[in-house]
């Protein structure tokens, strides 16, 4: 997968902060672009990593906390395996509710990790969600889907594999803005992807 498709989910998150009123993102998956915008846009979050995969040869999870340091408004925890941060997810939520919900964590139980924002949030974001095992996962609960697929691809034209973002609103009124992005790719996509130097 191409450098730039690992970041073909930022220039979504930037039109929903730039949009809407977003204060709280819980995040299964910590990650070197998307963590960053959260913590940049919100007063708080939550991130969770799951996977024990490495960078040049550092733990990815210590890698990112590296690279970002220490913030107030950031909460960061390591929960290797496939279902520990989940239940550590249900058990936050009895207690707290967040703006956002990101399931981008292990890929064996990513929409499991959605499922606990539906309910809960009112956005609930998937990225990688091009998976048949995800979406078979998904119970919405009445929340309106928004599949944005091969979104910024043309800035990537190296790379085979491109992921695709879903997002869901818990509101009719949110999915009516949100889906007119589906047909903006350009404007939204050149945004960011300018100022990563690919034009």
């Amino acid at each position: 997968m191409g450098t730039y498709s690992v970041q073909s989910h930022v220039p979504i998150f930037l039109k929903l902060f730039k949009t809407f009123d977003i204060k709280s993102v819980f995040e299964y998956g910590i990650g070197l672009h998307s963590t960053p915008l959260f913590v940049e846009n919100c007063d708080r979050v939550l991130s969770i990593e799951m996977n024990t995969h490495e960078l040049d040869g550092v733990l990815w999870y210590d890698k990112v906390v590296q690279d970002i340091g220490e913030k107030e408004n950031w909460e960061h925890y390591n929960m290797p395996g496939k279902t520990e941060a989940i239940e550590y997810g249900m058990k936050q939520f009895q207690n707290e509710k967040f703006d956002l919900v990101f399931a981008d964590g292990h890929g064996d139980t990513r929409g499991q990790q959605a499922n606990t924002g539906f309910g809960m949030a009112r956005f609930v974001v998937s990225h990688d969600s091009q998976h048949q095992h995800t979406r078979n996962a998904w119970d919405i609960q009445g929340y309106y889907q928004i599949d944005f697929d091969n979104y910024c691809k043309s800035y990537d034209k190296d790379g085979d594999t491109w992921p695709r973002t879903t997002v869901f609103c818990e509101s009719f009124e949110d999915f009516k803005i949100v889906v007119g992005w589906v047909k903006e790719e350009k404007e939204i996509c050149a945004e960011h992807f300018a100022k990563e130097g690919k034009k």
